[in-house]
């Protein structure tokens, strides 16, 4: 099939490819509506994940135009805005389904089905926008609900790399994810599983869940994301420190703004990731271990007289 991924957020279009991808797929990405609506005209797409919010065009006004250039191409909005009024409008566009982004899995499934009653019989388009199972974000366990994060605080990854290396470290990891969104979690783990790691990940979003984290384990390595919804990447940094605890920090974030990363890094974080670019996520995992294995104390523990975590 061939399937167009809509979503100004790189980091959420990997994911939904990653989620989707088999053998003869193709696929077009595209960051904005208007690119997406000039590129569905050569490309014809089978299916369109649609997010709500872009930079131009509204998501819905992209996938109206869409279907209008190729009517065929049944569109499934991807958002994080559960609202009546969207469902509704993307109802009314003709939409297939209704995907929250807490629940990317949930795309997969879905397709599945898809591919199983295309084959049987066309349903009317827009139908299963009533019958697609979507969660209920009051309650994470109800029956639509479905999270490729793992929702148990402790989590073990059981998968090897896709493609080992010479440079793999093929190592249980410890790390400590204060990250608020499940889906950059999950591109995070993805990576580290990429580098040779077997990552054991707790992900905490607050500063009390991560001081009780800290208070409660071991960590090889702690990522952070700079912008979080009740405190930052800064402060989760000052309360490590102020614990006593010297394990290696990284940054992950979405954010370019330059006083940000220099206010992230004051803070003693060791590197600054993109969120749109994971690549150098392996080689400075690796390179903050080292230090950390030089050091007298192992990760975890502070050396006498060491008031934190050294600068890179």
């Amino acid at each position: 099939m061939k399937v167009m991924i809509v979503d100004d957020h790189a980091g959420v279009r990997t994911m939904i490819r990653q989620l989707l991808a088999a053998p003869g797929d193709s696929f077009v990405e595209c960051a904005t509506g208007e690119e997406a609506v000039k590129k569905a005209r050569d490309f014809k797409p089978d299916y369109v994940t649609m997010d709500v919010r872009l930079p131009d065009l509204s998501g819905l006004q992209a996938a109206r135009a869409i279907r209008a250039i190729h009517p065929p191409s049944r569109v499934i909005i991807v958002t994080s805005y559960d609202q009546p009024f969207l469902r509704q409008s993307a109802r009314e566009l003709g939409a297939i389904a209704y995907v929250l982004k807490d629940n990317l899995a949930e795309l997969r499934s879905l397709l599945s089905r898809e591919a199983i009653s295309s084959s049987a019989s066309s349903p009317a388009s827009g139908q299963a926008l009533e019958t697609a199972p979507t969660s209920d974000p009051a309650d994470p366990g109800s029956p639509g609900s479905s999270c490729t994060v793992p929702t148990d605080p402790l989590i073990e990854a059981g998968l090897k790399p896709e493609k080992p290396t010479s440079s793999s470290v093929d190592h249980l990891l410890r790390v400590l994810m204060v990250e608020d969104n499940k889906n950059d979690c999950e591109l995070i783990l993805r990576q580290l599983m990429r580098c040779g790691f077997e990552p054991r990940v707790r992900r905490v979003d607050n500063g009390a869940e991560l001081q009780r984290a800290l208070e409660q384990d071991f960590w090889d390595i702690i990522i952070t994301d700079h912008n979080l919804p009740t405190f930052s990447g800064a402060e989760a940094i000052a309360l490590i420190r102020n614990i006593g605890l010297n394990i290696p920090t990284l940054c992950v974030t979405g954010s370019a703004d330059p006083a940000k990363i220099t206010e992230i890094i004051a803070a003693g974080a060791y590197a600054v990731i993109s969120k749109d670019d994971l690549a150098p996520l392996c080689a400075a995992v690796t390179r903050a271990l080292q230090r950390g294995a030089s050091q007298s104390e192992p990760p975890g523990h502070s050396a006498s007289g060491d008031d934190g975590v050294k600068q890179d």
